[in-house]
């Protein structure tokens, strides 16, 4: 059953113990990530936090405390345009980095549900893995894709180079 809403993004009321426990756990770990990013806001050091583009972790104040910085940034990119044959809208919260390699892998075609990277329809991660009765699609889609990983980390060298000339 759903766990949060739009409305109770820490935690639906009248969860079971169990369901209650996720909740309060992810709540402590994205306040403890907010509190991580905001120590290397006041050291100088580039962090990033990264979601779903519809997470509701951006509407808890912790992070849309954080996300009102002016000197924190965002971007939104989709891993299909990093070679996967889904979209799957992510973004990515930071302090002391540039995004800018990042800026341009967002799928903007004209037809809804169609890559611009393969011109083909973007696989929807809904149901389960072919071949598979226990692996959600959902699940086959968590790991980065390569391509974003590497990019990611150029973002991380070139902001601790620009770091190092300062000093």
């Amino acid at each position: 059953p759903p766990l949060r809403s739009n409305e109770h993004a820490s935690g639906l009321p009248g969860l079971s113990e169990a369901d209650q426990h996720k909740v309060d756990e992810g709540n402590i770990h994205l306040r403890c990530s907010c509190s991580i990013l905001g120590t290397c806001r006041r050291m100088g050091l580039p962090a990033t936090l990264e979601h779903p583009e519809s997470s509701r972790a951006f509407l808890m104040p912790c992070l849309k405390q954080f996300v009102d910085y002016s000197d924190a940034l965002s971007v939104v990119i989709h891993f299909g345009m990093f070679g996967t044959p889904w979209r799957k809208a992510t973004r990515l919260v930071g302090v002391n980095i540039s995004f800018s390699r990042l800026e341009h892998y967002v799928c903007r075609h004209e037809v809804r549900g169609v890559c611009a990277r393969t011109q083909k329809p973007h696989v929807r991660l809904t149901g389960r893995a072919l071949g598979s009765k226990s692996q959600f699609l959902t699940m086959v889609a968590q790991p980065y894709p390569r391509k974003f990983c590497c990019e990611l980390a150029r973002c991380f060298s070139n902001a601790m180079s620009a770091r190092t000339t300062m000093y």
